[in-house]
């Protein structure tokens, strides 16, 4: 259940303002206008997606399972267990993922809706009546909604009540803290990742990594290039068997290049250089809440261990 979405919304948790979602809804704090110390190994663990990242992750995403079938079932509402499996894939394995690629590509000849979680399609499964109440049971009432906002994103919205609000409110002691937790990093995330993507030395191993492509008849300038032009190949040629096997041969192509020049490290080890580049307050509000994002993961294992 750990999915993501972002909807947006009028309703706005505290009041909307960019400061709420880097200082929380406390008033300002003197503190803040001094820069904290270099963010420690958790926070840009958290700040970059890497390391620890995943493992915290499939605590938190195991335990809000738990915690979710077992309020659906007090409300009298049937929850399939989905228990997540844990990845223990480095970070490069995970980026490159060159069991997918040898399989099938980059995905682009799959069938729409072919990767629908087993819950959805559960849900999609039921009658009307039964798939209201279960809907309802889950993400509360729309009217209850909250929502914070990101600079340069703006509003995200989440469950005010129900049964999904009360496993994350759970594990991270109230709803507000885990969409700081959850929203606020990726959006720093993907700032640091457009600094790292324009810096020389990215720009320099996209050059290895076209000179690499090139040496196995591929003339792309970068990867992104790859999956853009077997997409147009498809939408002009429609869908066969002889073109799914020229997918694949570029995309394991395509990961072996970038694992040959280290591009997964690289973009990690850039994206935590440049965290220095955050404002006080963004790096105030990385150390705050990598340290509520390790105490939820302790909570999980509290959880996940006490579970019968």
């Amino acid at each position: 259940m750990r999915t993501r979405p972002i909807v947006r919304t009028g309703l706005v948790a505290c009041a909307v303002a960019v400061t709420l979602v880097f200082a929380g809804c406390a008033k300002s704090d003197p503190a803040l206008t001094a820069p904290p110390a270099e963010l420690d190994s958790t926070a840009l663990d958290l700040l970059t997606q890497s390391g620890s990242f995943h493992q915290h992750e499939y605590l938190l995403t195991a335990a809000e399972e738990v915690l979710v079938g077992r309020c659906m079932r007090n409300q009298g509402v049937a929850y399939p267990k989905e228990p997540p499996k844990a990845d223990t894939r480095t970070d490069e394995e995970r980026v490159l993922n060159l069991a997918e690629r040898q399989r099938q590509g980059y995905g682009l000849s799959q069938p729409n809706g072919s990767n629908v979680p087993a819950l959805d399609q559960y849900v999609r499964a039921l009658p009307v009546a039964a798939r209201t109440a279960f809907t309802r049971a889950l993400f509360g009432a729309d009217d209850q909604r909250r929502a914070i906002e990101l600079p340069g994103t703006g509003p995200v919205s989440f469950p005010g009540n129900g049964c999904l609000h009360d496993a994350q409110a759970a594990l991270f002691g109230d709803i507000l803290t885990w969409a700081r937790v959850t929203y606020v990093p990726e959006e720093l995330n993907n700032k640091l990742a457009a600094l790292a993507t324009a810096s020389p030395e990215y720009k320099q191993a996209m050059r290895r990594w076209s000179t690499c492509m090139n040496h196995r008849g591929y003339k792309y300038a970068e990867p992104a290039k790859v999956s853009e032009d077997f997409s147009a190949r498809y939408e002009a040629n429609g869908k066969s068997k002889e073109l799914l096997q020229q997918e694949i041969k570029a995309a394991v192509a395509d990961a072996t290049c970038a694992q040959q020049v280290d591009i997964p490290d690289l973009v990690i080890h850039l994206k935590k250089s440049k965290a220095a580049t955050l404002s006080v307050a963004e790096l105030h509000s990385m150390s705050e809440l990598a340290a509520v994002w390790s105490q939820a993961a302790t909570t999980a294992e509290v959880v996940l261990n006490t579970t019968g």
